[in-house]
This record gives C-alpha cells, structure tokens and sequence, in this order.
C-alpha cells in the first residue's frame, strides 16, 4: 500500500520526501474514516454470546471473550442490541414464555406422546396453523415477561455500557458492527484515493516548508498546487463515502 502511494505520487521520477510512518499513519486514517462511513464494505454484523455480571453497568470490549473466534472482542463501532436469552443460566426452560405459549400446540392436541387424545384427532389439522400464529405473539410476550436491556457503545472508552444495569447474571447474544482489518480495505479504490489525497495534502506542507518548492536534486515542486490537489482528490473520496453508505430500509404493511 505504501509503495502504490509513492508511485501514485510520482516515484521513482520524482523523490517522494514522506517516510513510512507518515504513510503509515495516513493509511490508518484513511480506512478508519472509509469504515465510518461506509458500512456494507468496511464493517460488518457480528453476534457475540455476552453474559453480565451483577451491578456492573461498564463492560470494556477488550474484556469480552468471543467464543466462535476465539479471541476478545475487537474493532467494534457500533452495539444494535442485546437480547438476553431466556432458558439459559439455569433456567428451566419449562416455565419460559414461549413454551407455555406453544404448550397447546405441542402437547394437548395429541401432535406429542402424552397428548390428551393419545393420537391424531380431528384438530389436529390446525395444529401447524395454530404454531404459525403463536410465533406472532413470542416478540410480544417476550416484551411483556422478558428481561429489557439497552446496550451503547462508547467509541472513545471502548465500553459498551449496559442500561439499566443488570442486577442478576445474565447470558444473551450481543449484536455488534466491527470493522473490517485495514488489510481487506486497502485494495478498495475508494480507500486508494483517500490514502493518495492524504499524501499529496501532507507531502505538499512538506515541499512548502522545508524547500521552499525546490527539492535537494533541483526539481521545483508547487507545494501548493500539490496540496490544492490532494485536497480536491481527498475530498471527494470523502463525499463519495457517504454516497456509499447502506440506505435506510423501510418496512410496509
């Protein structure tokens, strides 16, 4: 990646005067800002099992073990929701919400051994009906009985702070958004033109102050009319990002 911005620059014709820690730090900007704004290609929906722990609120992302990766969790930007899940911990998961509700269909209408007549009768042909409305009411009665929490993320402690904050131990999944690793955006063009910007605004600061617009083998440089043109090539990067950006999806009926 730094050798594509030095040549997009002009080398090996012209002497790049930027050392690898300015380009480093360049790249690093730049896809932290690509992975702000665009999110279909830059960052992506993870579920994390999560369990609380009673009276505390803060819970730090680096402290959060991620069972399917092996491995704390990471490069979040963003917290959709947490769902705690009910059955788990010890719970029985016969006296749950949702098994009372679907209690009927299961049992007493004979679709199970042990069923009040044994063996199919003549309901049973509704049973499947019956099942299908029943998962229309599970959000609800989950709404009403379950457990509520809000998760926020808090981007500059790294926190994800649980509200209100749970009394008890409890298990649920956590939905995230994290961003992609800088090494599986850098061939994005998008990404491309905003590390070159970046370059040519700094690299042009650099020409202006130090030489005057003359390098040490005598080329003359318009530190200028580099900087005006990083500028123009960064910015509209920048605005195509957030023409990028994931529309709003919109539910009718």
């Amino acid at each position: 990646m730094k050798d594509y911005i030095k040549i997009m620059l002009g080398y090996p014709v012209v002497n790049v005067e930027l050392a690898d820690v300015n380009l480093e730090q360049i790249i690093e900007d730049s896809c932290q800002t690509f992975s702000r704004y665009v999110y279909e290609d830059g960052s992506y929906t993870d579920y994390i099992t999560f369990t609380t722990s009673a009276g505390v609120a803060d819970y730090y992302t680096s402290a959060i073990w991620n069972p399917a990766t092996k491995s704390y969790l990471d490069n979040v930007q963003d917290v959709y929701d947490f769902s705690v899940a009910v059955g788990l911990d010890g719970i029985n998961i016969m006296f749950t919400p949702t098994h009372i509700l679907l209690h009927d269909q299961f049992v007493t209408q004979g679709a199970y051994p042990g069923g009040s007549m044994g063996a199919l009768g003549v309901n049973d042909g509704l049973t499947l009906t019956n099942y299908t409305i029943a998962q229309m009411y599970i959000k609800e009665i989950d709404r009403l009985f379950g457990k509520q929490f809000r998760a926020k993320f808090i981007p500059g402690k790294e926190v994800i702070k649980i509200i209100p904050t749970p009394q008890d131990r409890y298990t649920g999944v956590l939905i995230v958004h994290r961003k992609l690793e800088d090494m599986y955006l850098y061939n994005h063009p998008i990404v491309k033109r905003l590390c070159t910007g970046k370059s040519k605004m700094l690299w042009g600061r650099f020409v202006m102050g130090k030489y005057g617009g003359t390098l040490p083998d005598g080329l003359t440089l318009n530190g200028d009319g580099i900087y005006d043109d990083g500028k123009q090539e960064y910015d509209k990067a920048l605005e195509d990002c957030t023409k990028e950006t994931e529309p709003p999806m919109f539910m009718v009926g």
